[in-house]
Formats: structure tokens, sequence, C-alpha cells
């Protein structure tokens, strides 16, 4: 590629959803893997930390929800302690200072990255139209899974409402807001409230950011990068257009043909049910599947204008798993329900202009990414769009 004028890269604040925090292990403040990858990339280019107060409010409320749990399994043995000893002990559990110390953790770990807690902009927000929104369940909200008759999505909204108050605060600052959010509903929810902002960029996961990153350093403008980058995902995949890579190679039917063997094997090892840990016998079969379209990552600058690029496609499967004979298995091993997530990178390649036009494009391999599976729970059904239903919908074009 011709040389592009090169110009400093400018500051980036990047603004986490809670799923992109969010760690199983609540001993964690967050997720360690942000935690490496703002100590990789903060050093690569001028980053500042936003978390939106929601955000670490809803983690205070996890992670202190798990604490009072343990407290009161802590208080029970202390009870059936002072009956056995005939001795009174009083253990400072007290769930409001367990909350406000996890909030004091939280606090901490911001003020650690050198970042701040930003509040939703109250006063500015339009609440007629939140209020709207909701009863209309116009997006970010939307159906409770749970309860159709409900809506969900406050949080979102407020999280939505954050954002935009950081971008106009910034305005024509020259800084960039990143936003990192694996809510495919908030995510695009946020770039539609701000389709005329060029300094928003959002990113679904940690590793797309990166890959953004990467670019920055391949002697390129800021606004150079931001254009392929786009540019590469909707050349990959964007729905109903033709010539786009995913359907005019017919990326879906390579995939069932050439991992025919990998895509037949319902379930991975079962794990150990029924009676004294051994598995009984089982049939799977598939009841519900989606194929998902994720992000674009830049992978490598080969030659001067072949840039080698990676496209994520995941089939997400409700399998269901019956015990063989039915019977006295059926009792000891009832059904079981899991969440499988098989991934495919689709490694291809463009020969990109000096004007970010794409030409040359071409798919050079697929090769089988991670396999997941996980006991299938609302949270994994919801996020998946998986249905427990005997039909399961149409799934002519796969979801972005």
């Amino acid at each position: 590629m011709p040389k592009v004028k090169l110009e400093p890269v400018p500051a980036h604040i990047v603004v986490p959803d809670t799923n992109i925090l969010w760690d199983k292990d609540k001993k964690n403040a967050v997720s360690p893997d942000f935690d490496q990858f703002w100590s990789r990339s903060s050093s690569v280019i001028p980053l500042r930390l936003f978390v939106p107060e929601v955000v670490l409010g809803e983690l205070q409320f996890q992670q202190a929800t798990s604490a009072i749990k343990c407290a009161t399994t802590v208080s029970d043995q202390m009870a059936e302690l002072a009956g056995i000893t005939q001795k009174k002990y009083e253990p400072r559990l007290d769930h409001a200072t367990i909350r406000k110390q996890v909030g004091e953790k939280l606090k901490k770990w911001v003020e650690s990255h050198g970042g701040q807690i930003t509040a939703a902009p109250i006063a500015s927000i339009n609440w007629r139209q939140v209020i709207e929104d909701a009863i209309w369940r116009n997006p970010p909200f939307t159906f409770d899974p749970k309860d159709k008759d409900n809506e969900k999505g406050f949080r979102d909204a407020l999280i939505l409402e954050t954002v935009c108050g950081i971008c106009e605060s910034t305005k024509g600052s020259g800084t960039n807001i990143v936003f990192l959010c694996n809510d495919h509903l908030l995510r695009t929810s946020t770039e539609t409230r701000q389709k005329h902002n060029k300094a928003l960029l959002t990113f679904e996961s940690i590793s797309d950011f990166e890959s953004y990153i990467k670019l920055t350093q391949q002697s390129l403008t800021d606004k150079f990068v931001k254009s392929i980058q786009t540019h590469a995902r909707s050349k990959f995949y964007t729905p109903d257009d033709k010539t786009a890579i995913y359907f005019r190679e017919n990326i879906r039917r390579t995939i069932n043909e050439k991992f025919a063997t990998d895509l037949a094997t319902a379930v991975e090892a079962p794990r150990p049910t029924g009676l004294m840990g051994l598995s009984p016998p089982t049939n799977w079969s598939v009841a519900d599947e989606r194929w998902w379209i994720n992000a674009t990552r830049f992978d490598e600058l080969v030659r001067p204008r072949e840039y080698h690029w990676l496209s994520r496609v995941t089939i997400a499967r409700l399998v269901l798993g019956t015990p063989i004979g039915g019977g006295l298995s059926l009792a000891l091993s009832p059904i079981r329900e899991e969440v499988k997530l098989i991934g495919f990178d689709v490694r291809w390649k463009a020969n990109v202009k000096a004007d970010g036009r794409f030409h040359d494009i071409s798919v050079l391999e697929i090769i089988k990414a991670e396999t997941r599976q996980e006991p299938a729970s609302d949270e994994l059904l919801s996020k998946w769009k998986l249905q427990r239903s005997d039909k399961p919908p149409s799934m002519d074009n796969p979801t972005a």
C-alpha cells in the first residue's frame, strides 16, 4: 500500500459493558482477561478507562449477592457450632457491610487503572422517550424471555445514555470513544443513536478491539484504520448481500460439508451423572440451532496492499440427551439440556487500495476454532437466541 500519512494515534476512552468485565470467580474484581488486555494495550496506544456507574453497580450486586450467600452459610454453621459447644459466637457478617466492602474493592480496581466512574447523565436524559421505549419494547428494551408480559433493558438503557453522554462531553476533542459490549441489542442500539458520530467505535469483544489496535500500528491514519475495519466486516457479511463473502463463497455449505464429522457429534464427552456418577447410554439430538457471524478481525499485513482477515462463524446448538431405554434410566438420569458452541475461523485476504476499496478478495482457508459446551441456562439460551421448541425458527440468514 502506498505510504499513507502517519499521524499520532488519538486517545481512546474505553467504556466496558458488564459482560466484558464479568468473571465467574467473584474473588476477582473483574475478568483477568480484561486486566491482561489493559496491560498489553495501554502501552501501545493511549487508553483511558471510563466505567459506567450502572456497570460497576451491577458487578457490585452480583459479587455482593455471592458473598452474602457465603455469609449465610457461615452463619448457619456458626449456629450449629454454638449448639454443639453451648457457647455464643457473633461473626461480623452484616449484609450492608459486605455490600460496602465489595463496592470499595471495585472502586479501588478502577483507580488502579487510572480510570473514572461515570454516572448516567440524569439531567439530560429524555425520560419521556425512555418511558415510551420501555412501554413498546423498543431497543435497548426487549421482552423478558422468562415472562413475555414484562420488559427488560432498563439498566441497558442507562448504559446507552451514559455512553451517549460521554460522546457528547468529548465532542470535538479528537478523542475516540470505544464501547466494548457483546450484547448485540445494546451495541447496535448505541450505534444507531450515534450513527453520525465518527469518534465512536463499538466492538463485540476485547479481541476485536485488539485487532483494531494492531491496525493502528501499520503506520496508517486513524481515519483509514476505522474505514477498512468497518469495510472488512461488511465485505464478509451483510444481510441479503449476495456479493458478500459469506454468501458468494457459500460458507455455510462449505462448513457443513468439510466438517460434517465434527457437526454430527452432538456433544463432547458426557459429564458424570446418575447413580454413583455413572453416565447411562444416551441418545443426543439437536433441538435448535443458530448460526452467528461474529466480528471480522485483522490478522496480518502480508504485502504492502495484501491484508489478511479472520471472520468467526459460531454455530450455537441446544442439544438434548435422553437416556436409552427410558424407565429406570430416565428416572435416575433425566433429560439433559446442553448448549454447544462450535466456532470456525474463515481466513481471507483482500487487496486494499489507498482509498480504502477492497479488490481481489478470496478465501484462504476455513479452520475449526474453539468448541465449548455447558448446561443450558436461561441466560445462555437468551444470549444465543435458542428456543426450547419442537420447531426451531427459520434461519435462512445467520445473525451478525
